[in-house]
């Protein structure tokens, strides 16, 4: 009767042991990704940080272009009137 209870008390801790080591080796994996997705992110960010100035410069250009262009269009109207 002791031995069957032994027996059945070591299978218990057998399964409680795995369990334990395949929900640490779970939360490894999940903290990992998480690391990962936030790597993403980061570089994302410096990707956009680095585009910002050179789009700014192209507004800047833009809008130049269309104020020359919308002050021609003023000259000609007053000349042609």
């Amino acid at each position: 009767m002791i031995v069957i209870v032994f027996f059945l008390f070591a299978i218990a801790a057998g399964v409680g042991a795995v369990a334990y080591a395949m929900s640490y080796n779970g939360l490894v994996t999940a903290r990992q990704k998480v690391s990962d997705a936030w790597a993403v992110v980061d570089a994302e960010l410096e990707r956009r940080h680095k585009l910002i100035p050179g789009l700014v410069n192209a507004i800047r250009a833009t809008a130049a272009h269309e104020q020359r262009l919308l002050l021609d269009l003023i000259e000609a109207d007053r000349r042609a009137a």
